[in-house]
């Protein structure tokens, strides 16, 4: 993760002064939150385009993290913005934004490690509040040991 990507993921206080301070660290979970604000900007570094975000965490302050637009990352973006805030994708990015601010939502914290090794949360999903995964069936999960077991998983160089 690069030192700009490391800042957007980092949990704030906004003072007085509008200065910004680290407030509490995020251990990697699942957290209940609301958009703050919501806006389509460039990476300093590599400009890869994205939509930077800041939560509000009850009891815990702000989180900010990035849903990220390039071509590979957009269309996994575009459908979770779709599943946890309703949009509908042709909106354009500017309106989706004003869209999801001040809506509930549930995000997942994860760490990553720098190239220093340092380790910083990160925002990794966004999903609909109270989001909980179902268990699934046994007939799928021996269909999904079946695949995992035949090698089924295993991707092919040309699939990147």
């Amino acid at each position: 993760m690069n030192t700009e990507e490391q800042t957007t993921a980092t949990t704030t206080e906004t003072t007085e002064t509008n200065s910004v301070k680290p407030t509490h660290k995020f251990d990697p979970g699942f957290y209940e939150a609301k958009v703050l604000k919501a806006v389509v900007g460039r990476s300093t570094n590599s400009k890869t385009p994205g939509i930077f975000l800041s939560f509000h965490v009850e009891g815990m302050g702000q989180f900010r993290g990035t849903l990220w637009l390039s071509p590979k990352a957009m269309p996994s973006t575009v459908e979770m913005l779709k599943k946890s805030f309703g949009i509908v994708g042709n909106e354009g990015f500017a309106q989706i934004c004003r869209t999801i601010e001040q809506k509930p939502c549930q995000i997942k914290v994860q760490m990553e490690a720098d190239l220093q090794g340092r380790e910083w949360p990160r925002l990794r999903f966004v999903n609909p509040p109270g989001f909980r995964a179902d268990s699934v069936d046994p007939d799928t999960l021996a269909e999904l040991d079946a695949m995992l077991n035949s090698g089924a998983t295993e991707q092919q160089e040309d699939d990147f």
